[in-house]
């Protein structure tokens, strides 16, 4: 896949169509809901996704890397397809959140990785549609993106 352009990464992360194949694991213990997914890309590495969700506390938290050579990396590869992994990322995440009517996710990324920027506006841009709230922390050494859907009280 060659570069985008800046409306390819529009269409990409709102339609999906573009997203590679994966499937989401559910398992869950005493205190924790687990999903794993994992797929790979045109290049041969294999994408890990982790979600795990806390039973008490409904709070998720988010992961993934790229295993490149047996090595868990969160260095890109340069192949031209980022666009389609974090496609494919974003849409195994929402999966996960309106699956499980989520309120609460966080997802931290290192300052010096674009991946905070990327995710806090690809969260903005999808927020309006399933009804979260995005805001964003930056510390000396990462931005942390928490994803919140505010609970809705009917009265009468």
């Amino acid at each position: 896949m060659g570069s985008s352009k800046p409306e390819d990464t529009h269409i990409m992360f709102t339609n999906f169509d573009h997203a590679y194949n994966y499937e989401l694991i559910r398992s869950e213990d005493s205190h924790f809901y687990h999903y794993k997914s994992a797929f790979m890309t045109d290049c041969g590495d294999t994408i890990r996704a982790n979600f795990m969700g806390d039973k008490v506390e409904d709070e998720w938290h988010f992961g993934f890397s790229r295993l490149h050579e047996g090595v868990a990396t969160q260095i890109t590869s340069g192949h031209g397809d980022a666009i389609k992994i974090l496609s494919t990322v974003i849409k195994s995440n929402i999966e996960v959140a309106t699956t499980n009517n989520i309120r609460f996710m966080m997802f931290r990324a290192e300052n010096d990785a674009i991946r905070g920027k990327l995710f806090e506006r690809i969260f903005n841009k999808l927020s309006y549609r399933y009804g979260y709230n995005v805001n964003s922390i930056v510390t000396g050494t990462s931005t942390t993106i928490t994803v919140v859907r505010e609970a809705i009280h009917e009265t009468l």
